[in-house]
């Protein structure tokens, strides 16, 4: 989307009411950082302080971000949704160590999902972490699922495998440019929100997110980590 505002900005004649160009996640190169062991080091011993039977040898860390800014509640993926999945990730990866990601002030909704949950390798980590950590948690996890916000951006300067979850916009315009998979049923009515009506929408009941199955989401998991 960026890239067709800049588009836009140098094109010799107005082109309405959008730029008329293709643009390919190859027009823009995002390069990888690298981080010290020192700072690894720091991540593990957070961890570990939540998890205290953690080994970065045989662990396999997971990421939940079940948030979404309040400013587009419609972008988030339903709770009940997070649960089952993390529950079926937990019973088939018995190395599996689940991480729910999250500012200070979500620490409250990150425990009522450990909590539903009900297994010790699911771990509230709300919190935990400073913004400009986050990428190094990136770095030494296996794997994310975020809903249509912040990390799922965030990650793209690591390898870590992404899964985003796109309802009220599409990953056509907003689409992660890192090793990302956009999770996307394609209703009709989606993508709801642009930058074309200042990213508003009248929907108070998002189809778009409830028809994204669990099985869906669980399904491309496991062809990643089958890979392993």
């Amino acid at each position: 989307n960026f890239m067709a505002l800049i588009h836009a900005l140098k094109a010799e004649t107005p082109e309405v009411p959008f730029s008329k160009v293709l643009i390919t996640d190859d027009a823009i190169q995002l390069d990888q950082v690298t981080f010290s062991d020192e700072e690894k080091t720091e991540i593990y011993q957070k961890i570990t302080a939540c998890y205290p039977g953690y080994d970065q040898t045989q662990h396999q860390l997971l990421l939940i971000n079940p948030n979404a800014s309040d400013l587009l509640p419609q972008r988030r993926w339903p709770k009940h949704n997070f649960i089952q999945l993390m529950q079926q990730l937990l019973q088939r990866y018995e190395n599996a160590l689940i991480l729910i990601t999250g500012a200070p002030n979500e620490k409250e909704e990150a425990e009522a999902l450990r909590l539903e949950v009900a297994n010790p390798r699911c771990i509230n980590f709300a919190g935990q972490l400073k913004l400009l950590e986050m990428p190094t948690l990136y770095s030494v996890s296996r794997l994310m699922v975020t809903n249509d916000s912040g990390p799922g951006h965030f990650s793209a300067i690591t390898p870590l495998k992404t899964y985003v979850l796109f309802g009220p916009e599409t990953p056509k315009l907003y689409g992660s440019l890192g090793n990302s998979t956009p999770i996307f049923a394609g209703l009709a009515c989606s993508p709801c929100v642009s930058a074309a009506n200042h990213r508003k929408t009248p929907c108070t009941e998002p189809a778009c997110m409830d028809a994204i199955t669990v099985g869906t989401v669980y399904k491309q998991i496991e062809i990643e980590l089958r890979e392993d």
